[in-house]
């Protein structure tokens, strides 16, 4: 996730899947953001967060199976703090997970880095419940499947809300869906999401709903 160019909202999600899902561009930026990862290249990955329009410290790369994301990579493999302080403060999540379920802390944990334990610790500026945001997920991933199915085959990989109590309060984070043309502006306010979807070429298509822990309820459509 990062900002965005106009600021209106402050982060983002690419959660595509699939390598047909972008660019050939943005692909191979991220396979090169990955491979300087992988082989602990640090100036490198800096500099490609830096100058790469669009490249941002949470990219995996695209078709890869671990989803290991720079910070990932730097618990992996001991990078030096300095190097783990400054893709967070590049808006790398702490609570992002890999395929396995770990984050940037429990690989560390694992891989004896020890001395990057604290500076992997999550800062939840919006904390919720772990069992309200598990069934956020939930009913997000739901909302996210009832509104592009069957027209979109795309596969994708959901926001996971644990990532949005490292954000202030009510900070949106936009979801583009592949095909869609459009995606999903998502906020986590007090334990409950405020959700906005929209297709660019689909008049009246945008609609706003509300998740709570019990479901999603729509709260406004026919707009954009």
């Amino acid at each position: 996730m990062n900002t965005t160019e106009t600021g209106a909202r402050e982060r983002q999600w690419d959660g595509g899947l699939d390598r047909s899902d972008y660019s050939e561009w943005f692909v191979s930026a991220r396979d090169e953001l990955a491979a300087a990862a992988r082989d602990a290249q640090w100036d490198q990955v800096m500099r490609l967060l830096r100058d790469k329009k669009g490249l941002i410290p949470d990219h995996w790369r695209v078709g890869g199976t671990t989803w290991f994301t720079p910070l990932h990579q730097a618990a992996w493999s001991g990078a030096p703090a300095g190097v783990v302080e400054g893709l967070v403060a590049l808006g790398a999540s702490r609570t992002l997970t890999i395929a396995d379920g770990r984050t940037a802390r429990d690989v560390a944990a694992a891989t004896g880095h020890d001395a990057l334990l604290p500076l992997l610790e999550p800062d939840l500026r919006n904390p919720a419940r772990r069992d309200v945001l598990t069934a956020l997920d939930e009913h997000l991933a739901g909302l996210v499947e009832k509104r592009i199915r069957p027209q979109l085959t795309v596969r994708l990989r959901p926001l996971q809300t644990a990532t949005l109590t490292e954000l202030e309060r009510g900070t949106h984070v936009w979801f583009p869906i592949p095909g869609m043309y459009g995606g999903f502006s998502i906020a986590l306010m007090h334990n409950y999401l405020d959700v906005e979807s929209w297709s660019r070429v689909v008049g009246g298509s945008g609609q706003a709903h509300v998740i709570t822990a019990d479901g999603a309820v729509i709260v406004d459509e026919g707009f954009v």
